[in-house]
């Protein structure tokens, strides 16, 4: 009986500690996925993207697939992303749109 007490406490103690932790702030302010890739902003602002880019997609003025998340330009002033399908667009915190791949109709 008093072990369970004292394992129940000591759990207790346990879960006090990691709840009351600093918690490190996530990295990403806002992310979406596009169609089989992916694109983020981080909190310093910086734009990246990975997966896949035969459209140049990604923003990087490539057509390569990227497996990992890589910075897109040197711009830290990037505030929303969306992907769609073959097509990305970003709002920067200035109010300009900028948009990135599939452009056949010149839309």
């Amino acid at each position: 009986m008093l072990k369970a007490a004292l394992l129940k406490t000591l759990y207790f103690l346990i879960c006090l500690c990691l709840s009351l932790a600093p918690v490190k702030a996530q990295c990403w302010l806002s992310n979406s996925g596009g169609y089989e890739y992916s694109l983020g902003i981080k909190t310093d602002g910086t734009l990246w993207a990975w997966g896949d880019n035969r459209y140049g997609q990604l923003g990087d003025g490539t057509t390569t697939t990227k497996n990992s998340p890589n910075q897109i330009g040197t711009d830290n002033n990037w505030k929303i992303v969306s992907g769609g399908i073959f097509h990305s667009i970003a709002l920067k915190t200035e109010g300009s749109l900028w948009a990135f791949g599939f452009n056949t109709q010149g839309l």
